[in-house]
């Protein structure tokens, strides 16, 4: 008897869901809505695509205004023939050479912080005989930096590229 009265509800188990079958109008609703949330999170995604394109295109912006106000401090520094300018004992380098560097330290970082891109100081080496700087280095620009110029904290590291420029006396 138990047997039985299990093999008639199974068939509608299984027919049960057959049943329930929503209309054309329902299921062109149902479609509707699922096109329009696409839209509106296709819609979202580009939206914010933009602004985040919008907000590189300031900073390449900034580093380009950067780079042709580094091309007018240079020349003004050639013109005058000299000028006040950071020192860095480094290691000796040649016009055109490029010294990639990585540093950690507090004074540097912050020399390469504050120059920026297209920043501009000297570059000299020590003089092991007599124990003090060289009095010839060359004048280097930095073509990479990872440390933005607007922040109030000091990189704790820096990557740079370094290129020397021109020879210059000190």
């Amino acid at each position: 008897g138990g047997r039985a009265g299990a093999m008639r509800t199974l068939p509608l188990l299984l027919i049960a869901p057959l049943l329930y079958r929503p209309s054309a109008a329902r299921c062109r609703l149902i479609a509707a809505n699922d096109d329009e949330v696409l839209r509106r999170r296709i819609a979202s995604q580009l939206r914010a695509e933009e602004e985040k394109l919008a907000q590189e295109k300031l900073v390449l912006q900034s580093r380009v205004a950067d780079l042709a106000a580094a091309d007018t401090r240079e020349q003004e520094i050639y013109e005058e023939g000299g000028g006040a300018l950071p020192v860095v004992c480094l290691d000796a380098m040649l016009p055109r050479q490029q010294l990639r560097v990585e540093t950690d330290d507090d004074t540097f970082c912050r020399l390469l912080r504050d120059v920026g891109l297209g920043g501009v100081f000297v570059v000299t080496s020590l003089h092991f005989g007599q124990k003090r700087l060289r009095r010839s280095g060359v004048l280097v620009r930095v073509s990479l930096v990872d440390a933005p110029r607007e922040s109030d904290s000091t990189p704790t590291s820096v990557s740079a590229l370094l290129v020397g420029r021109r020879r210059v006396r000190l």
